[in-house]
């Protein structure tokens, strides 16, 4: 599944033959079932995507980036506010 999709409560229908995936009432998945030990399947698209995620969760931390504060007189001054 997508790693936008992690930390989502799903619902989960396995049988002998796949797994089906179900997200809100809707599925997003299907997948043959693999009975060999360890197997991963992973959709490259994802594997992408979960790696880049994964890279960015470590490119910025709380602090990093300063944002001026507006002065927020103009708006004031453009509906007739008075202080």
């Amino acid at each position: 599944m997508s790693p936008q999709l992690v930390g989502r409560r799903f619902a989960v229908r396995a049988s002998s033959r796949e797994l089906v995936i179900h997200l809100d009432g809707k599925e997003i998945a299907r997948h043959t079932r693999s009975y060999v030990p360890a197997d991963v399947i992973l959709d490259p698209a994802h594997a992408r995507a979960l790696r880049l995620s994964r890279e960015a969760r470590h490119q910025l931390r709380a602090g990093d980036v300063s944002v001026e504060v507006p002065d927020l007189s103009r708006y004031d001054a453009l509906v007739g506010a008075r202080s």
